[in-house]
């Protein structure tokens, strides 16, 4: 479904899903008052892109996307590491590039045996990269 979307003249830049198991999912709407950036949970069912594909701002890190976009806005950042999602939806937002969910897609996302230590120093950093990505955006 993701080539689909992409494949049938969408003027969406990216698509992606949802984990299998996730708790909550990983999409919705930034909006950015002031200093603040509020994230709201949830998709714009008003706006398809494609059947069962929906307008956002953000969602999972599997992604299908035109390759000329991304290229366009300057990609990932590679200081984030970890911490891009935040800084690399913003970029495309701010350059009116579509992002949409297709809630029918759902990858499943296990850990390997042993990942306890690693995601633990993955998360313990997340906090400065997500710290580095604000200050890009002037938010606190």
């Amino acid at each position: 479904a993701v080539v689909s979307t992409q494949s049938t003249g969408t003027d969406a830049t990216l698509v992606g899903g949802d984990y299998v198991g996730w708790p909550v999912p990983y999409a919705g709407y930034f909006h950015v008052k002031q200093h603040d950036l509020f994230l709201y949970r949830g998709l714009e069912m008003s706006k398809s892109l494609f059947p069962q594909c929906y307008r956002t701002d953000l969602t999972m890190m599997f992604v299908m996307a035109k390759t000329r976009d991304l290229l366009e806005v300057g990609g990932l950042s590679p200081e984030l590491k970890n911490g891009e999602h935040t800084d690399f939806y913003l970029t495309l937002k701010s350059a009116g590039k579509k992002v949409g969910n297709c809630g029918s897609i759902l990858v499943k996302n296990e850990r390997p045996e042993g990942s306890t230590e690693f995601n633990a120093l993955r998360f313990e950093r997340f906090h400065s990269w997500h710290k580095m990505s604000f200050n890009i955006w002037n938010i606190e």
